[in-house]
């Protein structure tokens, strides 16, 4: 697997660990807590920029083999 790959994956997991955070604060303090709101944001469209980045390259690479 790709270095660039295994960014992505772990953005990803970052995402979805930001958000339960995010949540289970909310639950259990009831007040909205902005730190993991935000980084909730910020690893999501960093996964997504990975992705693309992801899919032009395999789209790249295989423009170069033909």
């Amino acid at each position: 697997m790709k270095k660039q790959t295994k960014i992505t994956y772990i953005l990803f997991g970052l995402t979805v660990i930001s958000l339960i955070l995010h949540n289970a604060i909310y639950r259990i303090f009831k007040i909205e807590e902005p730190v993991f709101f935000i980084l909730t944001f910020v690893f999501a469209l960093a996964f997504v920029v990975s992705g693309i980045y992801n899919i032009l390259n395999i789209i790249g690479s295989r423009k170069n083999k033909k």
